[in-house]
C-alpha cells in the first residue's frame, strides 16, 4: 500500500487479524458437531486453532510485510508467531492441561 500517496497500515491491524483468525479457527474446530448440545469446549481445540493461526500470521508477515509501517514490529510478530507454532504443537503432542482421565 505504499504506492503513490497511499500510506502503509499499522502493524496493529496484523495483530488484530491474527486474533480474529484465532477466534474463527477455534469456532471452526466445532464445524463437525451436529447439534449445539454436543459442543464441548476443549483446550486441545484452542491449541489446534493456535497452531493453525501461527503460520498463517507468519506467512502474512513475510508476504505482505511491505504493507505495514513498522518493520521492526512485523519482524517481532514473525518470530513470535513461529515460536507460538512450536509451542502449540508441543502442547498438542503433550496434551498439556487437557485433563483426560485414563480408564
Amino acid at each position: 500500500m505504499e504506492h503513490g500517496s497511499m500510506k502503509g497500515m499499522s502493524s496493529n491491524r496484523l495483530l488484530l487479524m491474527g486474533a480474529i483468525h484465532l477466534g474463527i479457527m477455534y469456532l471452526l474446530m466445532y464445524a463437525m458437531v451436529n447439534t449445539l448440545s454436543n459442543v464441548i469446549p476443549n483446550l486441545n481445540n484452542f491449541y489446534m486453532a493456535g497452531l493453525m493461526t501461527s503460520p498463517m500470521l507468519a506467512l502474512e508477515a513475510v508476504l505482505m510485510g511491505q504493507m505495514y509501517t513498522n518493520k521492526r514490529v512485523v519482524r517481532i510478530i514473525l518470530v513470535v508467531s513461529l515460536a507460538a507454532a512450536v509451542v502449540f504443537f508441543s502442547l498438542i503432542r503433550a496434551q498439556t492441561a487437557v485433563g483426560d482421565l485414563e480408564l
